[in-house]
């Protein structure tokens, strides 16, 4: 089964200022997709870091996003991101 934006706001208590926030959630659902977590998989199996496998298409995606919410050049958001892909890929 699927990780949720719940789990992973749930095992990441120091996220929780991003609960509620809605460009994060869509980030997370982005990341979360199948296609995304198969290539997130394969670069993982390849030692290479899993974001690698989508992280241009990420950028595409927040880029067409224009959020207001969410900035990629915090580090604390990029750290965020990290531990959104780790939820999302530990059921695998």
């Amino acid at each position: 089964m699927k990780a949720t934006y719940n789990d992973f706001v749930s095992a990441n208590p120091n996220c929780s200022n991003f609960e509620f926030n809605k460009d994060a959630q869509k980030v997370f659902d982005f990341l979360n997709q199948d296609e995304n977590i198969i290539m997130m998989i394969e670069y993982a199996d390849q030692g290479k870091p899993a974001l690698a496998g989508c992280v241009f298409e990420l950028e595409d995606f927040f880029d067409a996003m224009n959020s207001k919410e969410i900035d990629f050049r915090d580090s604390f958001t990029r750290t965020v991101i990290g531990r959104m892909v780790k939820a999302i890929l530990e059921p695998f």
